[in-house]
């Protein structure tokens, strides 16, 4: 309930607003003003990610050609076959190693996506954690620091004091049920 109301609160901050332009102005259209700072922060967060992950796909596809290739030219050196049958089995056979780095490659862009997020998911706990530590623990506001939802945060925060990395302060919230319980009746 608690994200939807954000979601509502979020889309009434980001709704454009219609303003008609008079006769008497050179332009007769509907203009409509956006905010410019909440939509460039969006963007700018949307290219970050996606140049980090860019960057890690290419790095991963460099590392994996260049390990199909040393794979492949091991394959071919060590694993020759007996005999050829006929000219295209040579053929075949001397173009093993581009077969190796393809799906070298493939792999490699794989890794390195899944290494940009495990890293992504490293760099927040550790955030997380330090920003705890300065007794910033309201999930909201580590969530408006870091651009991030409150859930996201507060998954961070179970998995950080599941490990014990962090100590978050123990509150009985049956005690205040039954108090706020208590107060109702």
């Amino acid at each position: 309930m608690e994200s939807c109301a954000e979601a509502v609160g979020m889309m009434e901050k980001f709704e454009p607003t219609i303003r008609r332009v008079g006769p008497d102005s050179p332009s007769h259209s509907t203009s409509i003003n956006v905010p410019i700072v909440p939509l460039f922060d969006w963007l700018l967060s949307f290219v970050k990610g996606g140049v980090e992950y860019a960057f890690g796909m290419h790095i991963g596809f460099a590392v994996g050609w260049l390990l199909g290739w040393y794979g492949g030219n091991v394959y071919v050196k060590y694993f020759e076959p007996a005999y050829f049958s006929d000219l295209n089995e040579l053929r075949h056979w001397s173009l093993m190693p581009y077969y190796f780095t393809g799906s070298g490659a493939i792999i490699g862009v794989v890794a390195g996506a899944i290494l940009i997020a495990v890293i992504n998911s490293k760099l927040l706990s550790q955030t997380v954690a330090s920003l705890f530590e300065k007794k910033v623990a309201e999930p909201q506001d580590i969530g408006r620091a870091l651009g991030k939802s409150e859930r996201q945060i507060r998954r961070v925060i179970n998995k950080l004091a599941k490990k014990g990395e962090i100590v978050r302060q123990k509150t009985n919230f049956s005690e205040r049920i039954c108090a706020c319980k208590a107060n109702t009746y």
